[in-house]
C-alpha cells in the first residue's frame, strides 16, 4: 500500500510581503546576497532578514536553511531562507538536492502551502519552465509513502498540500 496526496500547483503574481501563506521560499546567493524578492522582504521588516544573515544565522554555505516565523510586516506565516551558493558551482545535481532539502524543510514545517519565486532558482543553462518541472517533480518525490512492507504504516497525509509558482 502506498499513500499518494494530491499536491495543487498554482501560478500567480502578487509583493512578496503581501503573500498570505504557510511558508514563502526565499533564494538567497553567493556571499549572502538577497534575491529580489528577499530585497522586498527585508524592506519590508525593517531589515530582519540583513541583520540575520549579517549576524550570521544562514550559514555561508549552499544549501544550507533558515526558517523564520512570524516576521514582520509579512503576511506570511513563515520565511524559508535557502542558500543557493555561487551560480557557477551550481549544477543541476546540487539545484536537485537544494530543491529536495527546501520541499523537505517546509513539509516538516507544517506549512499547508508555500509560495516560491522559481525565476530566482533557476539555472543559468535552463530556463524557468525546466526550473519549474524540477520543483513540482520534487514536491512529488517528498509526498510519496512507500508502505506496502511496514507492518504499521503511516496513512495521513502530508500537511502541506499547495505549491504556489509567484512570477515577477
Amino acid at each position: 500500500m502506498w499513500v499518494k496526496q494530491i499536491m495543487e500547483y498554482q501560478v500567480k503574481t502578487g509583493s512578496p510581503e503581501k503573500q498570505s501563506t504557510g511558508c514563502l521560499i526565499v533564494s538567497v546567493s553567493a556571499k549572502t546576497k538577497l534575491s529580489a524578492t528577499g530585497k522586498q522582504l527585508d524592506d519590508a521588516s525593517n531589515g530582519l532578514l540583513s541583520k540575520l544573515i549579517r549576524r550570521g544565522d544562514l550559514e555561508r554555505k549552499a544549501g544550507k536553511l533558515l526558517l523564520l516565523s512570524d516576521v514582520p510586516n509579512i503576511k506570511a506565516q513563515r520565511v524559508l531562507l535557502v542558500h543557493c551558493g555561487q551560480p557557477e558551482e551550481l549544477d543541476e545535481s546540487k539545484f536537485i538536492s537544494l530543491l529536495k532539502n527546501t520541499i523537505t524543510a517546509v513539509k516538516n514545517s507544517d506549512a499547508r502551502d508555500a509560495v516560491i519565486f522559481p525565476d530566482e532558482f533557476k539555472l543559468a543553462e535552463h530556463g524557468l519552465d525546466w526550473t519549474v518541472i524540477q520543483m513540482i517533480t520534487q514536491c512529488e518525490e517528498s509526498l510519496y509513502q512507500f508502505n506496502q512492507l511496514k507492518s504499521k504504516p503511516d496513512t495521513s497525509p502530508a500537511k502541506l498540500a499547495r505549491i504556489t509558482f509567484a512570477l515577477p
